[in-house]
Formats: C-alpha cells, sequence, structure tokens
C-alpha cells in the first residue's frame, strides 16, 4: 500500500527543522550565557576573596607595625615616615607607610596586596608614649595639687636635672637627654607660682611652703590611664582601700620578692631593670632602693632610707622622711611632705630611663578601635 504525503504534512515537516535548530541554538546561547554568568559570579567572588584578603593583610600589617614602631620609629624626626613591609598569610602581603606627625602620634597608612597589586587600603591614627616629650610635658620635677611642704634638713634639688644621678655612669642617657632639651624649663619646684630656676637648691632652714599654680596633677602617662599602666605592670600589690608595706630588696632575679631594680648598683645584674610598679591602695616603702615607674592608686610613704629613682605618681599624698630619697620626678593628687633628711633630686635622666619600658611605648590606636579609610 503506498501512502502519499501532501502538502500540508510537508510544510509541517519543512517547519519542524528550522524549529529545532533555533531551539538547540537557543540552549546553547542559554548554556553560553549560565556559563559566562558562573564565569563572572566566580570572578566576582575572586574578587571579592582576593579584596578581603588585602583587607586582612592591610589591617594585619598595621597592627604588626603598631606592635614595634614604637622602637622602630623611636629616632625618626618629626614629618619623616618609614616604610615596611611583609607577608601576611599564605597569599596577602602588606606595605604600612608610619608617618609621624607628632612627637607621639603616628598615621600608619597600609596597602594590602594579593598578587603583587595594591587593592585595600586603610590606615589609623595612633599614639606611642616619648619619654622626652611626657618630660617636657610637666613644668617641674615636683607637682601637687595641694601644697609642698619641707621640714627639718629636707631638700628638693634642681642644680643636676641633666646629670645622671646617684652613682650612675656619667654617659648614662647620653643619647636620649637632646631630645628633652626642655624637661623642667622652669625648674624644679614653684614657689607661689614663681619657678625657682634649675640651677638653684631651697634653703632647708626656710621650711617653705611652696604652692604650684598648676593644674591638678592626673595619674596618667599621655593617654595612658590608671587601668593602662595596670595592664603592663610587672608588679602589680594591694587592694583599693587597703594598706601595703614593702622593703624593698636587692636580690636577683627580677622576679625576687621585692625587687624593683638597684639603683644604686647600676653595672648590677638588675641595674637595667625598671619595672612598672602599681599599687592599689596606700603604699610605704620602709627601706631598701627601686626604681622604674611606681603608680599608687592611694598615698606613697618614703620612710629610713628608701631610695627610688624615676617616676612616682600617687593619688594622694607623697611623705618622704628619714633619710628617703627620689631621684627623677613626682606627681601628687594631694600634697607632698618632705621630712628629717629627706632629698628629692630632679633628674631627667633616671625619668628617660624608667619611661623606656616596652609596655609604656606600644602603640594605641586613636581613638581605640578606629579605622580610616580612603575617600
Amino acid at each position: 500500500m503506498r501512502s502519499v504525503t501532501g502538502p500540508e504534512d510537508a510544510g509541517a515537516g519543512g517547519f519542524a527543522i528550522p524549529l529545532i535548530l533555533m531551539v538547540l541554538l537557543a540552549a546553547t546561547a542559554f548554556g553560553h550565557l549560565l556559563h559566562y554568568l558562573a564565569h563572572q559570579e566566580l570572578t566576582v567572588a575572586q574578587a571579592e576573596r582576593d579584596l578581603l584578603i588585602a583587607r586582612l593583610a592591610a589591617e594585619g600589617g598595621v597592627r604588626t607595625v603598631a606592635g614595634t614602631a614604637a622602637g622602630l620609629l623611636a629616632a625618626a624626626p618629626v614629618g619623616d615616615s618609614t616604610v615596611v613591609e611583609g607577608a601576611h598569610g599564605q597569599r596577602g602581603a602588606y606595605r604600612v607607610a608610619a608617618h609621624r606627625l607628632t612627637r607621639e602620634i603616628y598615621l600608619l597608612a597600609g596597602e594590602g596586596m594579593v598578587g603583587g597589586a595594591a587593592r585595600a587600603k586603610i590606615g589609623r591614627l595612633t599614639w606611642a608614649l616619648d619619654a622626652g616629650a611626657r618630660l617636657s610635658a610637666f613644668p617641674a620635677a615636683v607637682a601637687a595639687r595641694g601644697s609642698i611642704a619641707l621640714s627639718d634638713s629636707a631638700l628638693i634639688a634642681g642644680d643636676r636635672v641633666t646629670a645622671p644621678p646617684l652613682t650612675w655612669s656619667a654617659t648614662e642617657c647620653a643619647t636620649q637627654l637632646p631630645v628633652a632639651d626642655s624637661i623642667f624649663p622652669h625648674g624644679a619646684v614653684a614657689e607661689s607660682g614663681r619657678w625657682v630656676p634649675p640651677a638653684a637648691t631651697l634653703e632647708p632652714a626656710r621650711r617653705q611652703h611652696l604652692a604650684l599654680d598648676l593644674s591638678p596633677p592626673s595619674l596618667s602617662l599621655g593617654i595612658l590611664s590608671l587601668q593602662d599602666l595596670a595592664e603592663v605592670a610587672d608588679i602589680t600589690l594591694g587592694a583599693a582601700g587597703g594598706s601595703t608595706r614593702v622593703h624593698l630588696g636587692s636580690g636577683c632575679p627580677a622576679t625576687a620578692a621585692g625587687n624593683w631594680g638597684t639603683p644604686l648598683s647600676p653595672a648590677g645584674s638588675c641595674g637595667a631593670y625598671l619595672p612598672v610598679v602599681v599599687v592599689r591602695g596606700s603604699l610605704e616603702v620602709t627601706g631598701g632602693e627601686g626604681q622604674g615607674v611606681l603608680v599608687v592608686d592611694g598615698g606613697a610613704s618614703f620612710l629610713a632610707n628608701a631610695t627610688f629613682a624615676g617616676l612616682v605618681l600617687a593619688t594622694e599624698a607623697v611623705r618622704l622622711a628619714g633619710d628617703a630619697r627620689v631621684a627623677g620626678w613626682i606627681r601628687s593628687g594631694d600634697r607632698v611632705l618632705l621630712e628629717g633628711r629627706a632629698r628629692v633630686e630632679a633628674s631627667a635622666c633616671a625619668g628617660l630611663r624608667a619611661l623606656s619600658h616596652a609596655g609604656l611605648r606600644t602603640m594605641r590606636a586613636l581613638p581605640a578601635g578606629s579605622w580610616l579609610e580612603p575617600v
């Protein structure tokens, strides 16, 4: 039996083939589109990943430099920049330019890179303690919110402000003192608002009451609060509202009880140990020797032959009696009283050495936690 295809059947077959081809072409185009979109999505994902890696590298570089730049940039003059480069993780790298804006403020400008290309930029303002700047900020070696009183043969000496105190070498602080040319610019103390010249010593027999015309001293060192100082302290004593009595020893190693360094034996094994000591409540030092930075959240007394070299910060009164001696500088939130043969020797060198503590010179963000974004 013969089959005959009519004109209508032939037309349908003729349209089917182009239709199939069009469907195939459309499917192919759609497939290419999907592939293109997938590739684009992958490219975008890789770009976002690289941007994240670069951002983390930039932040990591800034944090790394912030942790080390206090020593790295200490000699750089204001206005200078130092560039530090390094790797971050397996793929990231960073370049950080540290710009010294003032003696204690830096701008850390970081670039994060992946594959050698800079992909992220970020910055942070930081603060790092500069010993010379801190000392220059204090108009006098002895500062008190209330009064300074001398009795008996007590003495405040301001005639050797830039000379090494006690038995220290004549070359001690020789490289640091030039940066502190304005240390104690008004002398050791101030009497009723009149500054005593640096070359003068006070006459003990006058039993003078010396009122300092200063803003109330605080326990802060720049932006370093009492809490910040406590966090970097080598020695922490006492409790709030309590009282601590200590007789300083000269035993080593540095971890020995009562060892705050040996300023009277600077060449000894603990002569270079200058701790940060934080005391909660009042403190009474009954003898011995120590050095560094002493922070007392209360009153501080130095008795008998107690000797301390460095910085004394106390929220309440500071008292020296007997043959007690402090070489450096004192800030009291109340008053300073010297009795007997007590002596304060204004010493920039002792202050500079005390503030060389690495924990004090660590950079801190301004304000805390903030990042600067390029615009």
